[in-house]
């Protein structure tokens, strides 16, 4: 997952935070405590808390966004092994909100480096919520970071005075956007200021890395068929229960019929290459999806009959009958050109790009095969958990809705609920903490963030 939203602009890195505040609740955290050891380096409990902290609050906002969740029943969800399907959702719901995340400008490219963890590490971890799946994603990640500082020297590289001016003028901000739940986890200035020093390191390190890799994508992986579709359901949604079935006979002799009338209706038109299959669709059947699309040699969303049906055409030509598919649809399809040179360039830079963030990943993730790591008591007391959320809270605007708003309202109770308990809370747990771990690795620690 991304840490924070990044940039690179001008050859630095920025983060796009200052305008946001973390808001949460929990016990009061020992920041100073470490929270994991790379190859004898402590990250303390302040740093890796920040940063859990944040991923967390980015990840919930995304996931709501995208309607995955409604945000009170996302970390908790049971993922042990006794419900397989809620592990399964679960698990495509961090996908797809990473990829939206990743789709973004500047977003961190850090999601594929924890996929890329040993898969032998990851069978012998057992899970019970969500919220402990994913904090074990997150410290991968700071692991990663650390592993990547430890090598940089590796390529001759170090901060240069810009850069390092750049990143005290982006953690100073962020800090002051979030210094009211900073003490609340346990976070100084000087943390946040390692943090956002760990998450430049990927983008400064980015290009040397990739210096001397053989990457290459053939004409035949990036060549693109463009062509547009309209399809329509040979299933049935209760819309009370959620209920799919599949259709009667009767029901899907009409769904083929109003394919074929489609078929009529686009061979009507003066120009058939240029027919708006969308609009005639919606005549037909307001229901029916349609869109222009692409495949490649590497396509998989697509059903063959479909892609079979498209390469016996020729630019501008409709398909002369319905294709009934397995994944519960007839087809409507016209090829748009055979060989697309926008798409074409478009997804040649797309695997271009896949491809070296693969030679990346795996010379980080020999790297961390290779590292002695510990996790300290400091990391494994950290929570994510439903019952102490943390949210993105951003400055209101005119145009934000009245949604927002109550957002915002709601986010900045439960700062004061943080505040309150940071109050209240005893220093036991601090004490514990301080007691596990060595004076020495707090001291490191302390120095690494500074």
């Amino acid at each position: 997952m991304n840490y924070l939203k990044t940039a690179a602009v001008s050859g630095m890195l920025t983060i796009s935070m200052a305008a946001s505040m973390l808001a949460g609740c929990g016990k009061h955290i020992n920041g100073t405590a470490p929270a994991v050891i790379v190859n004898g380096e402590a990250i303390n409990v302040g740093t890796a808390n920040f940063i859990l902290r944040y991923q967390e609050a980015e990840t919930a906002q995304i996931m709501q966004m995208y309607g995955f969740t409604s945000g009170s029943t996302l970390w908790d969800t049971d993922i042990s092994g006794d419900d397989e399907a809620e592990e399964e959702t679960a698990a495509e719901s961090t996908s797809s909100a990473s990829s939206a995340s990743s789709a973004s400008e500047s977003a961190s490219s850090s999601e594929a480096a924890s996929s890329a963890s040993s898969a032998d590490a990851e069978e012998e971890k057992h899970f019970n919520t969500y919220g402990e799946q994913y904090k074990d994603s997150v410290l991968t990640n700071i692991e990663r970071m650390v592993v990547l500082r430890q090598h940089m020297a590796d390529y001759g590289l170090s901060l240069t005075d810009e850069q390092q001016a750049k990143i005290d003028e982006v953690a100073g901000e962020t800090y002051e956007a979030n210094k009211e739940i900073a003490g609340a986890m346990g976070t100084t200035d000087a943390d946040i200021n390692q943090a956002v020093e760990l998450i430049s390191y990927e983008y400064i390190m980015h290009d040397s890395m990739l210096e001397g890799a053989d990457i290459e994508v053939t004409d035949e992986e990036a060549a693109q068929s463009s062509f547009t579709y309209a399809r329509f359901a040979t299933t049935v949604t209760d819309e009370e229960t959620g209920e799919t079935r599949d259709m009667t006979e009767d029901e899907l002799a009409d769904v083929e019929k109003k394919a074929n009338d489609l078929i009529e209706k686009v061979k009507a038109e003066d120009d058939i290459a240029n027919a708006d299959i969308t609009a005639l669709a919606k005549e037909i059947d307001e229901n029916a999806t349609s869109m222009q699309t692409s495949y490649g040699a590497d396509d998989t969303i697509f059903p063959d009959n479909v892609k079979d049906a498209l390469k016996s055409l020729k630019d501008g030509e409709l398909y002369d009958s319905a294709i009934q598919t397995d994944d519960g649809y007839y087809y409507v399809v016209r090829l748009d050109k055979e060989f697309d040179e926008e798409r074409t360039e478009s997804n040649r830079k797309s695997l271009i790009s896949t491809k070296e963030q693969e030679f990346i990943d795996e010379t980080v993730q020999g790297w961390m095969d290779e590292a002695e790591i510990e996790v300290k008591d400091g990391w494994n007391a950290l929570e994510v958990t439903d019952s102490r959320p943390y949210v993105v809270k951003a400055e209101a605007s005119e145009e934000d809705t009245d949604a927002a708003a109550e957002s915002t309202v709601e986010a900045e109770t439960v700062t004061e609920s943080a505040a309150e308990e940071e109050t209240d809370a005893s220093s036991e747990s601090a004490v514990e903490a301080e007691t596990d771990a060595s004076s020495e690795s707090a001291a490191s620690s302390s120095s690494s963030a500074e």
